[in-house]
């Protein structure tokens, strides 16, 4: 077998495997969104407000994943819930705003949040203990775990705090 021809069949695996990836990312997706038993699957996450003068503190770090609750490992793809991107969270009397970068944007209402709370990682990224931020909250009848990884770790403690406040019925 010549180099060439090795090299071409090399190139053609990865391609085939990559190909392979992107098919079952899409299909996980398809099969969050119309649910395990084709009722009722992950519904659409209402849209953050455009980036614009925020009334909420503005926690800036990396939005990690988003998962189902109490698997973390069992990333949520569908509606960009999955990809990894910077974030500004906003702690606002009406919910939580993710405003991220090269990803969809999304509001989590008051009336959603169920809690937040501090962890060493989630699917994605694994760090220190209670390095992550971790909001749960409720999207149709699937109830998710989101992961934010904070610039400065100390807010880590502050965004849970004012996650938890709002939760409550109090301001930040």
């Amino acid at each position: 077998m010549t180099r060439a021809l090795a090299v071409g069949v090399v190139v053609l695996l990865v391609l085939a495997v990559w190909g392979l990836m992107l098919l079952g990312w899409r299909r996980r997706g398809g099969r969050q969104l119309a649910g395990a038993d084709g009722a009722s699957g992950v519904g659409l996450p209402e849209p953050a407000r455009p980036a614009g003068p925020a009334t909420g503190r503005g926690f800036e770090g990396v939005y990690v994943s988003t998962t189902s609750h109490g698997d973390w490992l069992d990333r949520v793809v569908a509606h960009g819930l999955g990809t990894r991107s910077q974030v500004s969270a906003h702690v606002e009397p009406d919910g939580v705003a993710l405003l991220r970068t090269g990803a969809p944007s999304v509001l989590i209402r008051r009336a959603d949040l169920v809690g937040a709370g501090r962890a060493a990682g989630m699917a994605g990224k694994f760090v220190q203990r209670d390095g992550l931020a971790v909001i749960t909250w409720r999207l149709g009848e699937s109830t998710l775990d989101t992961g934010l990884r904070l610039r400065r770790g100390a807010e880590t403690a502050e965004l849970v705090a004012a996650v938890q406040a709002l939760i409550e019925g109090g301001d930040k």
